[in-house]
């Protein structure tokens, strides 16, 4: 007994007498668990090499078939040759060996479930549920940060950044707002003692000595003396829910991920455009993470719900859920280059990585 279980519409082609034979193939599972294929130019069953088949889309990495601690992806941080991937269980970290893990079992992570982290050569950041917690690299020793022995606003971490001074910025979840911390004193800014407009704070974004924040409340720019807040009443954003913020080909072009699609923000002319699905091939407007790859001048876009879109600016792409081979799942969370590689984040399926 036999069971078709789908059309591939690959075309094998094969030279013969100066001509080009094509064949259109079902795949077809035996009762015995063997793959063939069914040709329909030849009208029988026949066995194909494996190499012969067009490679998947993704290939996957998750619990089931790695040390990857859970399926459940907050963030990933790509630093030289490793990826830290920020879990609801912990932080893995990829290297060409496989995932090292850290928990609050063998390290000094306050919780296990890490939303986001920053990382350098001598000193690892990591937000977790239970604080702020910063990792010496040189001395392997770990410092946690909370709303109890610091002036840190809220225990849940949301984003992370380090500016050029050293200086170290926190964006917090909704009630704390934004943190810096230079190692010795802390300064803390919320919409009761600053013109930021949304004490939950999505994204934090550097540019030199230029800070964006995303907010629930809109886009906020600070200069270290000035604050600017985009909203939609006085901008072009479509949405004030702001979930990541990152250059384009160069400084002066910023894209932005809200929950109603893409906006872009020319710092030149102060000029707004924006795409979503009314305007666009865009289909997902909740947008959650983007990913610039300036030597293809390719934006890649994670959506929450609509899988993964890829934009050369006159087009968009969406790779979504379809079966083996294709994206694990369409709730993503995040999606970064690495080691050549697209990487995508997904909510309750592990990663996905693209050929």
């Amino acid at each position: 007994m036999q069971f078709v279980i789908e059309i591939n519409k690959h075309l094998n082609k094969t030279e013969k007498s100066n001509e080009l034979s094509f064949f259109r193939r079902c795949l077809v599972i035996s009762s015995l668990g063997m793959l063939l294929f069914y040709s329909c130019k030849k009208d029988k069953i026949e066995n194909v090499p494996a190499s012969s088949l067009p490679a998947p889309a993704f290939q996957y990495l998750n619990s089931s078939n790695s040390n990857l601690l859970s399926d459940s992806i907050n963030a990933l941080f790509p630093f030289n040759n490793q990826l830290f991937v920020c879990t609801a269980k912990g932080l893995s970290v990829y290297t060409s060996s496989g995932f090292i893990n850290y928990t609050t079992h063998n390290s000094g992570l306050p919780s296990d479930y890490v939303n986001c982290c920053f990382i350098t050569d001598s000193v690892w950041w990591v937000g977790t549920n239970a604080g702020l917690v910063k990792y010496s690299v040189t001395f392997q020793q770990w410092q946690v940060f909370n709303i109890s022995n610091s002036s840190l606003p809220n225990n849940k971490i949301r984003s992370i950044r380090m500016d050029k001074y050293g200086k170290v910025w926190v964006g917090t979840f909704t009630g704390g707002g934004v943190a810096s911390y230079d190692g010795v004193n802390w300064q803390v800014f919320t919409p009761s003692n600053s013109p930021l407009p949304s004490s939950s704070i999505a994204r934090i974004f550097i540019q030199d000595s230029l800070y964006w924040f995303g907010t629930g409340g809109g886009l906020a720019r600070y200069n270290g003396n000035k604050w600017t807040i985009y909203t939609p009443g006085n901008s072009g954003l479509q949405s004030a829910w702001i979930y990541d913020i990152i250059e384009g080909a160069n400084a002066s072009l910023l894209f932005i991920a809200t929950n109603n699609g893409i906006n872009t923000f020319n710092l030149i002319n102060n000029s707004w455009t924006y795409y979503n699905s009314t305007n666009s091939g865009l289909t997902g407007n909740f947008t959650r993470k983007l990913s610039y790859d300036k030597t293809k001048n390719m934006l890649w876009i994670a959506t929450d719900g609509n899988g993964l879109f890829k934009s050369d600016g006159n087009q968009f792409t969406q790779y979504k859920y379809t079966g083996a081979g294709s994206l694990p799942s369409n709730y993503l969370t995040d999606v970064c280059l690495f080691n050549g590689k697209l990487w995508v984040a997904t909510k309750e399926n592990g990663l996905a990585i693209m050929q």
